[in-house]
């Protein structure tokens, strides 16, 4: 009988080591996987250091003359004097 009771006492306990040890490693991948998005959160603004001095003009333009394309070329007297600032 007492060899009954310390065998269902060792077996729980290593169920109870099993669910841990799921739950460790899901806890774990989810880490991870929150990490990795961290990270390449991170890294983002680093590709808005790569705008060239023409793309620069281009939306510099594309706001003192008011449109998306740079074709209108009427500039607002309002933005121009709010451009000059800039420089």
């Amino acid at each position: 009988m007492e060899e009954y009771k310390l065998r269902c006492h060792l077996l729980s306990k290593v169920l109870q080591f099993r669910a841990l040890q799921s739950e460790l490693t899901f806890l774990c991948l989810t880490l991870g996987f929150l990490l990795s998005q961290i990270l390449h959160i991170a890294q983002l603004p680093t590709h808005l250091d790569h705008i060239t001095q023409a793309q620069l003009q281009q939306v510099r333009l594309n706001i003192a003359t008011g449109s998306s394309d740079g074709a209108s070329l009427i500039p607002s007297p309002m933005v121009n004097l709010s451009l000059s600032h800039l420089n």
